[in-house]
């Protein structure tokens, strides 16, 4: 320390400057590399999440997605392996997209046209739009007669509520 009358000045110790010393460098550059590692991990889990999301949109796009099934064609091969079931058409873009061809015994085919809902949410077939209507396959092919005329009941799969021709 140096006196100049009642003023005192500190003069810094030789080899320490104030300002811009190697020290504050290295604190500097220790602190961009603190930020850029800060921005790649940013990055890292910006893309992780991203990816993560996709990722389960696509899978859970099969329950969302209105006229695409999960596996409808796994669902056909049961249907048409009921003893009762003679023919089956399936359209996704039907108003009753299940139309399943049964022999006519006189009674009213609200019950199977239940447990084919069951079968087509078994095999995740069926959205909450779904409708299956039984037909009477005779009436169908041989009498020229069109689904609704040739209608034993039909069911909606979300609710099982009953809907006629």
């Amino acid at each position: 320390m140096e006196r100049n009358g009642d003023e005192q000045t500190i003069a810094p110790k030789a080899g320490r400057a104030r300002h811009g010393s190697s020290r504050d460098h290295r604190h500097s550059a220790i602190r961009n590399d603190n930020r850029r590692n800060l921005d790649v991990m940013r990055a890292y889990w910006t893309q992780f999440w991203i990816k993560a999301f996709l990722a389960l949109a696509v899978l859970a796009s099969p329950l969302v997605a209105g006229s695409a099934f999960a596996d409808e064609s796994s669902a056909q091969q049961a249907v048409r392996s009921l003893a009762k079931v003679k023919d089956l058409l399936f359209d996704p873009d039907a108003a009753v997209q299940w139309q399943v061809g049964v022999l006519n015994d006189g009674t009213k085919r609200y019950g199977y046209a239940m447990s084919i809902c069951d079968i087509l949410k078994e095999h995740g077939a069926a959205t909450p739009k779904t409708k299956v209507r039984i037909v009477d396959i005779v009436a169908v092919t041989s009498q020229g007669k069109n689904f609704r005329e040739a209608s034993l009941g039909g069911v909606k799969c979300s609710d099982y509520s009953r809907f006629d021709p």
